[in-house]
């Protein structure tokens, strides 16, 4: 729990304080997640892609692995994906949630962590 419960408060504090409701906050967990290296225009241009194809304002990173649950129900990649990683990759995709970065407008990664907190007993 503590992934959903530490960020809370001050991701809370950051809300409160937000000047837009698109302020944006991005949660790295840990040292095994690298920055790309591209800079801060590339980087929201990015986000702001694939939020448009998907229609989620919350991103997540993917990997290959897949932990502790039903890995058969997680959804193939849909196929448009391709066209907005580059390089393309090769099979096997990362198709797994990794709660390891997320990113996304500070009011709704508040309103997923909240949900997710009271909604899942072990998270």
């Amino acid at each position: 729990r503590s992934k959903l419960t530490t960020p809370l408060p001050f991701l809370r504090t950051l809300q409160a304080h937000a000047e837009s409701e698109m302020d944006m906050v991005v949660f790295f967990d840990g040292g095994d997640v690298m920055w790309g290296g591209c800079d801060l225009a590339d980087f929201l241009d990015a986000y702001k892609r694939i939020a448009k194809r998907t229609g989620a304002s919350v991103v997540f990173s993917a990997e290959i692995n897949c932990f502790e649950q039903n890995c058969t129900r997680a959804p193939e990649i849909p196929e448009w994906v391709d066209e907005l990683v580059k390089p393309p990759w090769h099979k096997p995709t990362r198709k797994f949630l990794n709660s390891g970065f997320y990113m996304g407008p500070v009011r709704d990664v508040v309103k997923m962590l909240e949900w997710a907190s009271s909604n899942y007993d072990s998270v």
